[in-house]
């Protein structure tokens, strides 16, 4: 009789415990690399912990991963993009979802948008290319004060021709040609972060 009751417990104990996983919130992924993510990694919306990577199975040229989301009160949203980070100092990684910004149309949008993992390297590669941006707007800037301040000597040492107004309307169109190409510097700097 204690046999049945220990088996009827098990039984029961194994019944809840499964209804209990299966009210979870489970996604299926697949990525072209996964960099260094493993069964266990968490998973992260906004920087939250909201769950964690179930499976990671290589199947074909794609990467498989199953994650799942244990915290109850988030519903991941269509339309939100999954990818890999790090998620400390010591190189960890973690799936981290960022729900969409916009609106989303619930007939074309996926569940979830996949992006390849950000590494540490494509930031760093970024950095450069900023650092360059900004250098050459440096330089542009200084050889404009340079042109500036040569016609301004000019203009003292030669009074009396720049007193007439065709020349310095020519120094004020000459002025706003260089005024525009700074600001075209400018809109290539904003074209190249989008």
């Amino acid at each position: 009789m204690l046999v049945f009751i220990l088996i009827f417990f098990i039984i029961m104990s194994a019944f809840f415990y499964k209804r209990h996983v299966n009210s979870y919130e489970y996604h299926r992924i697949f990525l072209q690399d996964v960099d260094g993510l493993i069964v266990g990694s968490p998973v992260r919306m906004m920087g939250i912990q909201i769950g964690y990577v179930k499976k990671v199975k290589i199947i074909g040229d794609e990467v498989y991963v199953k994650f799942v989301i244990t915290d109850k009160s988030v519903k991941v949203p269509q339309g939100t993009t999954a990818t890999v980070e790090f998620s400390g100092m010591a190189g960890s990684k973690s799936l981290e979802l960022y729900p969409p910004t916009g609106k989303v149309d619930k007939q074309n949008t996926p569940e979830l948008i996949v992006e390849s993992p950000k590494r540490l390297h494509d930031s760093m590669a970024l950095v450069n290319v900023m650092y360059t941006k900004i250098t050459d707007i440096i330089d542009k800037s200084a050889h404009f004060g340079k042109q500036l301040l040569s016609a301004e000597k000019d203009i003292k040492n030669n009074k009396e021709k720049y007193l007439q107004k065709e020349d310095v309307d020519e120094f004020v169109e000459t002025s706003n040609r260089h005024i525009e190409k700074i600001k075209e510097v400018f809109n290539k700097i904003k074209r190249s972060k989008k």
